[in-house]
Order: structure tokens, then sequence, then C-alpha cells
């Protein structure tokens, strides 16, 4: 067991999912569903960083964080089409955009870490 507060990742993760739900509070109400979806997709990935924190072996670990970088790639889609019908600015999506990548490139090398160590009970 592992405590998820203390990894940088999970951190900036939870930073970009807040940072994600104060800009959108306001988005057109046409947005509203796609604003769900790009939502859960954010929480998503600091939940699963979290979730595999809790993990009692190493292969089960590096599966949470598997599903974690599958909502980062999710996340970029629903990012994209926010910009696209204007409901984040082109600087917002930029700037959310690269603070996205900073979260897989930590959370690849984070998985490489996990799948690295021998899986044995935790």
């Amino acid at each position: 067991m592992q405590d998820h507060t203390r990894l940088i990742v999970y951190r900036d993760a939870y930073a970009l999912a807040l940072s994600l739900e104060r800009l959108l509070a306001g988005a057109p109400r046409g947005f509203a569903s796609k604003r769900t979806q790009l939502l859960d997709a954010a929480w998503s990935i600091s939940a699963n960083i979290a979730e595999g924190c809790g993990a009692s072996t190493q292969s089960e670990m590096a599966r949470f964080l598997d599903v974690a970088m599958k909502s980062a790639k999710e996340l970029e889609h629903h990012l994209r089409v926010a910009c696209d019908v204007g409901a984040l600015s082109a600087s917002e999506h930029d700037r959310n955009l690269r603070d996205l990548e900073l979260v897989r490139r930590r959370l690849y090398r984070f998985i490489q870490m996990v799948r690295r160590t021998p899986d044995r009970p935790r």
C-alpha cells in the first residue's frame, strides 16, 4: 500500500482536474454533457492513480495506472472538442494540454518503474 497523496503525478493530475472543474463551471449550457465527460476523464486520472496505490501487487497497480493513462488520452480528446465548440479559448486549451502532457510523461515514467518492480504482495 502506497500513499498516493505523496506522489507528484497524483498531485499534478488532481490539480489539473480541479483547475478544469473551476474553468468549466461557466461553460455554455449546450456543452453540459461534454463538460461531464471531460471532467469524468480528468478526475479518472487521479482516481485511478489513487486506486492503484491501494493494489495488492505491482501488476494490479500497473493495470490501474494504465487506465489512468487511457483517461489522459480521453481527456486530450475532450479538451480539443471543448476548444472547437468554444467552451475553452485556444490559450486555455493550450495551457491545459501542456499540463496534461506533463501528467502523462510523469505517469508513463511511474508505470515503467512499477512494471520493473518484482510482482509480490505489498
